[in-house]
């Protein structure tokens, strides 16, 4: 069986650009994310650094009592749902 391939332009681009939306610290936190991994079409390793990341920012904003019904949150509504099947398809995907 072929290793899977995650593509970074496909995966990695657009969770930062979503959760850009929800708060402007994780555009500030993620910004080293848009920079290319070393093999775009095989981002596994980095896509695991990113959601390690994504989730300290959200400790940092949880204990900072971060609103989630707040207008930034409403802005990118739209998103959450492809959001949502994304990030529930990652343990899978982890597993491989």
């Amino acid at each position: 069986m072929s290793p899977l391939k995650l593509r970074w332009d496909s995966i990695g681009i657009p969770l930062i650009d979503v959760l850009s939306t929800r708060d402007p610290l994780f555009a500030v936190e993620l910004s080293s994310f848009r920079d290319l991994p070393e093999d775009p079409d095989d981002s596994a390793v980095v896509l695991d650094q990113l959601l390690a990341k994504v989730s300290h920012v959200l400790e940092m904003l949880e204990t900072a009592n971060k609103d989630w019904e707040g207008r930034s949150a409403k802005v990118a509504k739209n998103d959450s749902s492809q959001l949502a099947k994304a990030i529930n398809r990652l343990p899978s995907l982890r597993r491989l």
